[in-house]
């Protein structure tokens, strides 16, 4: 979630309303001004797990509030955007419930970026860079056309966003390298983050010659784990949570 961009253009809310209207229909700029429901209410569901067992003192989780919508609102009885915040608060208690409502609202209906801190603190856990070499970034999606890399969809913010790459080009050197048909990943493998390479691009009659810096790769910055220096208490409630 954190390395689409659409997460800064769409609220999950919206994205989960224009479901029903373009019935999964996405293009080439769906990454840069949409956000998947699916991956983004994951997210939102193990946080808004950690709101309440935090407002709760551990009573009450995520579990308890599926329980009740269920008994409310299954069968035949639908339920509005409404009945989900105020069986929340219910669920979280008096004291708790400006707060949560007001965490929802930022959540689903805003483009506001999530805050994992107090979730992981409550469970003793940590994000920390993952073990391995990080990949070189590009930012592009490619296709194989008549043994050609043609670009088929370029992230917003990325390195060939800047250098102006655009779709429909033809990436057909690295390096001066002739570049084979659905190499390009194994091509940038080679690359240590931080390197500058040549890429020859071709399209229609053209052909030009561009040079890029290329970063690691940022779907490569986190490894979730449990804290070393976790207390025994967010040690019981990790225990709690995962079983």
């Amino acid at each position: 979630m954190q390395t689409t961009p659409g997460r800064l253009e769409q609220p999950v809310e919206r994205a989960s309303f224009d479901a029903w209207i373009k019935y999964y229909r996405s293009d080439e700029n769906t990454p840069n001004s949409a956000i998947s429901y699916y991956v983004k209410g994951a997210v939102i569901g193990f946080l808004l797990d950690a709101h309440i067992r935090r407002a709760t003192a551990g009573a009450k989780s995520l579990d308890d509030l599926m329980r009740v919508m269920y008994v409310r609102f299954s069968r035949d009885k639908g339920f509005s955007r409404e009945d989900v915040r105020a069986t929340v608060s219910e669920i979280v208690g008096t004291a708790a419930a400006r707060d949560v409502r007001g965490w929802l609202a930022r959540a689903l209906e805003t483009t506001e970026e999530l805050d994992y801190e107090d979730a992981l603190a409550w469970f003793g856990l940590r994000m920390t860079p993952p073990a391995g070499t990080p990949r070189a970034y590009l930012g592009v999606a490619t296709r194989t056309e008549n043994g050609k890399t043609i670009v088929s969809g370029i992230r917003r913010g990325s390195p060939a966003a800047g250098a102006r790459i655009s779709l429909l080009d033809e990436i057909a050197e690295i390096n001066g390298e002739p570049l084979d048909a659905a190499d390009l990943t194994q091509r940038l493998e080679r690359v240590s983050p931080g390197s500058k390479v040549a890429l020859t691009l071709k399209r229609r009659n053209e052909t030009r010659t561009i040079e890029i810096v290329l970063p690691a790769d940022p779907r490569h910055a986190w490894e979730l784990s449990a804290s070393p220096a976790a207390t025994r208490e967010q040690s019981r409630r990790l225990d709690a949570w995962l079983q």
